[in-house]
């Protein structure tokens, strides 16, 4: 018969399991996703790109 311990412990192992697992759900869902631009990102990248250009 299996003691109290090793239930106990058995029983955190798989509960640890379980939260890294939803854990781990949420991070590549986080990360996945695209990051929001605000207006100061936007005007950066018009002048990185305006710079770029070569005018003749």
């Amino acid at each position: 018969m299996v003691s109290e311990t090793q239930f106990l412990v058995g029983f955190y192992v798989m509960e640890a399991i379980i939260l890294l697992i939803i854990a781990r759900y949420f991070y590549v869902k986080n990360k996945g996703r695209k990051k929001t631009k605000n207006k100061v990102d936007e005007e950066i990248e018009k002048e990185l790109t305006n710079k770029e250009r070569k005018y003749p």
